[in-house]
């Protein structure tokens, strides 16, 4: 048994705007799809449907996007609630990563610092440890990371 749509017609329309202003900085920064879609946890055909209009985010991609965007998902979605019948199978919304306080330094910076895709994405997947370290911390980490990632990027 399929549970209702997480998201509401307008819902999708907001979420579809928030892709195209995304996408416009990502464009800005001479990223690609492929960028937007590892920061977004989804392919790259998705983000090309997403761009379109065509693709209906789940709960984690639209949590991502409005991320990205600097926003919380219920800032971007007001009124936004997780009605599912009862029953119905459901995705459980997890948090993104076990590191909330990266999650915090992200969207703290997320209008003056914007750390590449693979920068965040090697930073949840445990580059530094388990360890969850102070935001103020995560930011330190992160910009040696990204100095890192484009060093390599010039050598290859």
């Amino acid at each position: 048994m399929a549970g209702k749509p997480v998201f509401t017609e307008e819902q999708h329309e907001v979420l579809h705007a928030c892709a195209l202003r995304v996408w416009k900085r990502f464009k800005a920064e001479k990223k690609t799809q492929e960028d937007m879609a590892l920061a977004l946890g989804i392919s790259q055909q998705s983000v090309s449907d997403l761009l379109k209009g065509s693709y209906r985010p789940g709960y984690r991609p639209a949590r991502m996007l409005a991320n990205l965007d600097g926003k919380k998902l219920e800032q971007l979605l007001e009124g936004f609630s997780l009605d599912v019948e009862p029953g119905a199978d459901a995705v459980t919304p997890r948090p993104l990563s076990s590191f909330a306080n990266l999650d915090v330094c992200i969207q703290f910076y997320a209008s003056s610092k914007h750390w590449s895709a693979w920068t965040i994405a090697a930073a949840r997947a445990g580059f530094f440890g388990g360890a969850d370290f102070a935001p103020p911390e995560w930011a330190a980490k992160l910009d040696i990371l990204e100095r890192a990632l484009d060093r390599a990027r010039k050598v290859a």
